[in-house]
């Protein structure tokens, strides 16, 4: 299976506003950071410019939390 990274730029990011949970956020593959995807929040950024943390761009992602019972 081929796993192709696209690459997310300004003009990509979603209006998250009145969005329900799980919204999306960016996340850095290399430190974990997980940083808004909200358009408004890079209004003063070109279009073009690529979202980037630790030199490598970041991944648009939803998170999920997932509840496993353990056996004691």
């Amino acid at each position: 299976m081929s796993r192709t990274k696209t690459i997310v730029r300004v003009r990509d990011l979603p209006d998250l506003f009145g969005t329900k949970f799980p919204w999306p956020v960016l996340l850095c593959t290399v430190c974990g950071g997980e940083y808004s995807a909200h358009s408004g929040d890079y209004f003063m950024a070109a279009p073009d410019t690529i979202m980037k943390c630790c030199r490598r761009p970041m991944r648009l992602m939803t998170k999920r939390t997932v509840y496993t019972e353990v056996q004691p």
